[in-house]
């Protein structure tokens, strides 16, 4: 879960972002906003989903950053009831 843009920035760092399907999923780099989980999180009205969310990771992970669970954690824990845990020593498997 994280900003599209920012995830393809990383991988283009890592030197993935060619066998990355970030691109040719969202049709190119015009849509990462559009679909954006941490964008799309944020425009839910206060008080519409119930259902609490719980946001996991690997403090240890080199695929996705542990920022991207941070940022999509403050983009909604005050619309939606929302924990998040990072695991000390963990990576991304």
């Amino acid at each position: 879960v994280y900003h599209i843009l920012d995830h393809y920035i990383f991988e283009t760092n890592r030197g993935v972002a060619e066998i990355s399907p970030m691109k040719p999923a969202n049709k190119g780099h015009k849509n990462f906003d559009r679909f954006s989980p941490s964008i799309l999180a944020s425009q839910i009205p206060e008080g519409t989903i119930q259902t609490p969310w719980l946001l996991i990771h690997g403090s240890e992970d080199k695929v996705v950053p542990l920022s991207s669970s941070e940022r999509l954690f403050k983009a909604v824990s005050d619309r939606i009831p929302c924990s998040f845990e990072s695991l000390e020593g963990v990576g991304h498997d």
